[in-house]
C-alpha cells in the first residue's frame, strides 16, 4: 500500500481548509459584503397592522369565492416540492 501524502485537513474531507479557518469564516459578518441601497423609508411595511385589514377586505369582497369561481373547469395544478 502506498502512503497517502495529503495534509490532515484534506484527508478529513474539508477540502484543505483547516478547522480554525472554517471557524473564522463562519463568524464573518457577511452583511459587509453585500451592496444594499440606503433608503429613507423603513424596511418593514407594517405587516402586523396591515395584514388584518387586508384579510378583512378580502373577506368582505368574497375574494376567495371569486377566485374559485374563475378557476372552475381548469385542470388542477399541484406544486410538488
Amino acid at each position: 500500500m502506498a502512503k497517502d501524502n495529503k495534509p490532515a485537513a484534506a484527508a478529513a474531507g474539508t477540502g484543505g481548509v483547516s478547522a480554525a479557518t472554517a471557524a473564522s469564516e463562519s463568524a464573518r459578518d457577511w452583511s459587509k459584503t453585500l451592496f444594499l441601497p440606503e433608503t429613507e423609508f423603513p424596511m418593514r411595511a407594517g405587516l402586523p397592522e396591515l395584514e388584518p385589514k387586508l384579510l378583512k377586505r378580502w373577506d368582505e369582497m368574497g375574494l376567495y369565492e371569486r377566485l374559485r369561481e374563475t378557476a372552475k373547469g381548469r385542470p388542477k395544478f399541484v406544486l410538488h416540492d
